[in-house]
């Protein structure tokens, strides 16, 4: 589906960035780096490489057509600064403390009706608000009671920075990162046809204030605290399909699925996995739901059942499966088609889950003889705009709205605006991109360059950072969200940095673990475009630069950046 933009050629690549006032902070002093662990790994089992965070397989946070509890809304928030180091500290001594901090903030008792409500998705510091302190959630929500005997997972699309979670007074855990999913097990807090009470920690500590916190100081973004994407609870049975990753071929296509049983006896799995056709128009387009792609008595493309073997009482498997489809059709932002893919489980002969992913046939490359890249075979140039996650229209008192961004129409505003300028590429902030921008990427026919917030690193951070885990678990945790985006092409790994070995080492770590946990997309880095000839992309796929000749240095701008690519590719 293309009509939100004309059709256009275009002969360059632009990588650029956008300066919407850079914050400076002042130069944070040196600590003794926070020794909170990250909370994702990944095991083997049965020689799969499987994801887990907090006791369970990292679950997909696509829209599932299952039992489901949306938890978006109004809550309840008080603000109150925060014991950042306490924050920042291992949960084995410093639980203690946080709840003695709480004096009862995370029990189902506490009243808190003097406090201030919110939207959630959303942020308790919009500007002009400072940010800096942390906040206080509470949301008290009915259960249904046909809810008994599920297994209940609660997921959380994004909480800015450090979220500490109870239900029900109940400690589930704790999550570092501002901009990826996390989700917990919640089947033995919560309680079916009653009310429930979640509780929500969150502190946000300010940046430039530490240097081991990802980003840590120059940002060009606003710092929004908060649950600031959706929040919500899924029921299935006992043995379910926690996600399904599809790699793209051109004539087809491999998929994993990873199954999960959470108590239960030993007992035989199959599953069903079809390949359905997709169609997108305005009456879907912004319909989160990936069955709704699915015309109406459309019949399986393709179709496989595939043995899972035994799965344990709380075990963990992945089954795979191959399809090779003759007349794929490919995704570009040319032609932007799409598939769905429906995973049925059967236990015991009984169909008891079913999941839904949409998804994209292609490959990018870069051409091994030449340098150019190469989308499904096929030379390819495109030119592109950086947008924020930020609210900015309808604009309020003749400023910007100022908030995370929070429906689709809020993304359809940024597209129109963007589609102005005649584009195909977005870079999407310097953080893991907001869902909702990359479904309709898929679907209208963008591609993206979406990254963590490496963002102005030094040899010092770089090492802190990396020695800490948290760029590799929020690596890890967008490359898991985001696999089945055909739209995203690129990875980009750090932001205008300096150091020289310090910061190849930090990429080439991290480009091995994107090909660990995806593998299709490309690598790359923002470098200073005024030093073209920085080799630290060496591990990468791809050398990105922003480029300001003509604006921050050089008196010309066509002429500077000629030199500079000139250079680049010496």
């Amino acid at each position: 589906m293309r009509a939100l933009r004309p059709a256009r050629r275009f002969a360059g690549l632009v990588l650029a960035s956008v300066l919407l006032g850079l914050v400076l902070p002042a130069c944070a002093s040196p600590e003794a780096a926070a020794e909170l662990a990250p909370t994702l790994s990944f095991r083997t089992i049965g020689g799969s490489r499987i994801a887990f965070q907090n006791g369970i397989p990292v679950p997909t946070f696509a829209y599932q057509p299952r039992r489901r509890l949306d938890l978006s809304g109004r809550w309840r928030v008080e603000q109150m600064p925060m014991d950042n180091d306490l924050s920042l500290a291992v949960r084995s001594g410093a639980l203690s403390r946080i709840v003695a901090e709480a004096t009862g903030r995370q029990q189902s008792s506490y009243d808190d009706t003097r406090w201030s409500t919110i939207d959630v998705p959303g942020s308790y510091d919009p500007p002009p608000s400072p940010p800096g302190e942390g906040a206080w959630y509470r949301k008290d929500f009915d259960v249904p009671p046909e809810w008994q005997n599920q297994t209940i997972t609660l997921k959380f699309g994004a909480v800015n920075y450090i979220a500490d979670v109870w239900l029900n007074g109940h400690y589930l855990g704790y999550h570092e990162g501002g901009s990826t999913p996390f989700a917990f097990d919640v089947t033995s807090a919560i309680v079916p046809g009653d009310v429930n009470l979640l509780a929500v920690r969150v502190d946000n500590p300010p940046w430039g204030t530490r240097q081991d916190i990802v980003p840590w100081g120059l940002t060009d973004w606003w710092n929004y605290g908060g649950l600031t994407q959706p929040v919500w609870m899924e029921a299935t049975p006992s043995v379910y399909a926690a996600r399904a990753d599809v790699v793209p071929h051109l004539d087809g296509a491999d998929v994993a699925v990873t199954l999960h049983q959470r108590g239960g006896e030993s007992a035989p799995v199959q599953v069903g996995l079809d390949l359905l056709p997709a169609a997108v128009d305005p009456t879907n387009l912004t319909n989160a739901d990936p069955l709704s792609l699915v015309p109406a008595g459309a019949v399986p493309i393709a179709t496989q059942r595939v043995d899972a073997g035994q799965l344990g009482r709380d075990g963990t498997s992945e089954v795979h499966a191959s399809f090779s489809l003759a007349n794929a059709d490919l995704w570009s932002p040319q032609s932007p088609a799409l598939y769905v893919l429906q995973v049925q489980v059967f236990w015991q002969e009984r169909l008891v889950d079913q999941i839904y992913e949409s998804f994209g046939l292609r490959r990018i490359a870069v051409d091994a003889k030449l340098p150019r890249l190469l989308l499904n075979g096929d030379p390819v140039a495109y030119a592109g705009v950086a947008l924020h996650d930020e609210r900015v229209y309808p604009a309020v008192n003749g400023r910007p709205r100022g908030g995370p961004v929070v429906t689709p129409d809020d993304i359809l505003i940024l597209l129109e605006k963007a589609n102005a300028t005649n584009i195909e590429l977005i870079r999407a902030d310097h953080h893991p991109a907001n869902p909702l921008l990359l479904m309709l990427a898929d679907r209208l026919g963008y591609a993206i360059w979406e990254e963590i917030p490496l963002y102005h690193y030094t040899p010092a951070t770089f090492g802190i950072a990396m020695d800490r885990g948290i760029p590799q678990q929020m690596l890890a945790e967008m490359d898991l969200r985001d696999m089945n985006h055909p739209s995203v092409l690129f990875h980009g790994l750090a932001n205008e940095s300096t150091g020289g070995i310090e910061r190849e080492q930090a990429l080439a770590t991290l480009h091995n673990l994107d090909r660990a946990v995806d593998g299709t997309r490309l690598t790359g880095q923002a470098a200073y475009g005024n030093q073209p000839d920085d080799g630290t992309s060496r591990p990468l796929d791809v050398a990105g630069y922003t480029t300001y000749y003509g604006v921050f240095y050089a008196p010309d701008a066509g002429p500077g950046t000629a030199r500079a690519l000139q250079i680049a590719h010496a």
